[in-house]
């Protein structure tokens, strides 16, 4: 609710014609864009409702999805995300979740979890974390592409970057998680400015599908995450 209050508040930009292939293809999937923007799981990262146990998988995906990023902008010819997979950085995100009060353990002794016997539930437990298979197919949708076709993946790829950057221009940056919506909104940018020149070198019907399919698996990773942590 506050979100979209505050998209309805926001001055409107001048209307203008995409010109650029780039602007195009935004322009064509706003709607797609705007689905990623207010997903329910964005908006528990944005508010601090998600729960921890959701936030750890996330951050055990994310080298997966970037790293498929990193290889597919050099596919395409660009260099992106040089430092972008840290452990230590993504430690820290972890901590301070915690120091917020977050954590897996639901506090009734009678759950008890199937791998490891802890007081939390079964697909939360640190014993048992995998890369998730949504995560796994955003990854080889990105390897799928060469040249501009991979530019517009990861240009596609990026468009989370965006959906953290809003929330974080509309206010939401106190949350046990700034520190993931701050990370993704910054390096995602650079790594979006950086093909899309190369996006923009080739025509819109022949990277179109391409960044609709990446775009795709993306929200099919977010939509199923949320699922999972309900």
């Amino acid at each position: 609710g506050l979100l979209a209050l505050w998209c309805l508040c926001r001055p409107a930009a001048p209307l203008s014609t995409p010109t650029t292939t780039t602007e195009q293809l935004r322009a064509a999937h706003r709607s797609e864009r705007l689905n990623l923007l207010n997903h329910p799981l964005q908006i528990q990262l944005a508010t601090g409702a998600l729960p921890y146990g959701s936030f750890v998988r996330l951050c055990h995906d994310r080298s997966t999805i970037l790293d498929a990023v990193r290889s597919a902008a050099a596919a395409a010819g660009a260099d992106v995300l040089a430092d972008e997979v840290s452990n230590d950085e993504t430690k820290a995100w972890l901590d301070a979740a915690e120091a917020a009060g977050k954590t897996i353990s639901t506090g009734d002794p009678s759950i008890k979890c199937y791998a490891c016997g802890g007081d939390h539930l079964n697909v939360d437990c640190p014993d048992d974390l995998t890369v998730t298979g949504p995560a796994r197919a955003v990854a080889a949708v990105l390897r799928s592409y060469s040249g501009a076709e991979a530019a517009a993946g990861v240009l596609a790829a990026c468009e989370y970057g965006w959906a953290c950057a809003t929330l974080l221009e509309a206010g939401f940056g106190e949350t046990p998680y700034a520190g993931w919506l701050t990370s993704h909104a910054e390096s995602l940018a650079e790594a979006s400015a950086a093909v899309a020149p190369l996006v923009d070198a080739a025509d819109r019907d022949a990277v179109d599908a391409s960044y609709v399919a990446a775009l795709s698996a993306l929200f099919n990773f977010v939509d199923s995450e949320a699922s999972t942590a309900g």
